[in-house]
């Protein structure tokens, strides 16, 4: 996936964590503490490593932190995946949505 797609597909992603968490986009971006954003954040980062294949630095970049920070969201949300089988669940569902957001953007730049 070329690098423009991988931008939008990480914003379909940040969106679709965002909307599911009921939180905001700019809350993930932010560096608030509170634990419900923290979690979206951890999942927003994961998700857009696992999904694009970014790299660490390239994440944290647009995440304004460092890639030991994004390295270390992306392996909590890894192991609590194997620990709590809702959380898998929940983020079958979030990229569900954002795949279907990104499908969206795609049909539309063909217009």
């Amino acid at each position: 996936m070329d690098a423009v797609k991988r931008n939008e597909h990480g914003s379909a992603i940040i969106d679709a964590v965002a909307d599911h968490c009921h939180v905001t986009r700019k809350q993930i971006m932010s560096r608030d503490r509170a634990q419900t954003i923290v979690n979206a954040r951890q999942i927003a980062m994961y998700m857009v490593r696992e999904q694009t294949g970014e790299s660490f630095s390239s994440i944290a970049h647009a995440f304004g932190t460092t890639a030991a920070t994004v390295s270390h969201h992306v392996k909590t949300i890894a192991r609590r995946l194997d620990a709590e089988p809702r959380l898998r669940k929940e983020i079958k569902e979030i990229q569900k949505v954002a795949d279907e957001a990104f499908e969206n953007m795609a049909k539309q730049e063909g217009c």
